[in-house]
């Protein structure tokens, strides 16, 4: 039972690893798209950036530790934000996705949406069988927000006409639907980095100061005139 078992927590650990460099690494694209002109970015890392420092550097971090549940919602939270930046970057980066339902409809992928799928991907044994707690919430919430959006246009199709065509236009659709497979493979990837005590550990204690690299790049270092 031992032997059998070492590999397999070596294996899970192995895992929890890339999800944590995924994370990481998403922190870094962050890091690059210019926001000039929109105050509400450092504000919300300020206060990120404050709030993760009063969790993770005192006493209050050994408790957090001891609660995976409670460290995946302070990660997923922040990475939420810090994942909004991320996308905005591009750099040069063109692949899109096509319905291939409608006419038209397309979008983009960012790096930083690879990066987020192909952590889920690799870290899937850290992840799987851990649909509880705080994740379960954030799939629910993700589930709900499918309903409303395509049942709110299926409803409103029913009765409301626009454009040429006389039908609403469903191009949103797929933004939506990709918007929600980002986050939720997001959430996947925050699940497995903070299923492993030592990933979970060293993630809650770098997160502070990432967010005040990003607290600072974007509210001294950033580039360009004011929107």
């Amino acid at each position: 039972m031992v032997s059998s078992s070492v590999p397999k927590t070596r294996r899970l650990s192995w895992t929890s690893w890339c999800a944590a460099g995924a994370l990481w690494l998403v922190g870094v694209l962050a890091l690059l798209p210019d926001v000039s002109g929109d105050v509400s970015v450092p504000l919300t890392l300020l206060t990120l950036a404050l709030t993760a420092l009063i969790i993770c550097w005192t006493p209050v971090f050994e408790k957090l530790q001891e609660n995976p549940d409670a460290a995946t919602f302070c990660v997923t939270a922040a990475m939420f934000i810090i994942y909004g930046l991320a996308r905005r970057f591009d750099g040069g980066f063109d692949l899109t996705v096509h319905s291939g339902i409608f006419a038209g409809d397309e979008y983009s992928l960012s790096p930083a949406a690879i990066l987020v799928f192909a952590g889920a991907v690799l870290s899937a044994p850290s992840w799987l069988g851990r649909f509880h707690g705080w994740a379960k919430a954030v799939i629910a919430a993700l589930l709900a927000l499918a309903v409303l959006g395509f049942g709110g246009f299926w409803f409103l199709s029913r009765y409301y006409t626009a454009g040429p065509t006389e039908i609403l236009d469903p191009t949103p659709l797929l933004p939506l639907a990709m918007n929600l497979l980002e986050f939720f493979f997001l959430t996947l990837v925050c699940v497995a980095a903070c299923a492993g005590v030592q990933t979970r550990k060293v993630l809650l204690r770098s997160l502070p100061i990432l967010l005040i690299l990003l607290w600072g790049r974007h509210a001294f270092l950033h580039a360009g005139e004011n929107e």
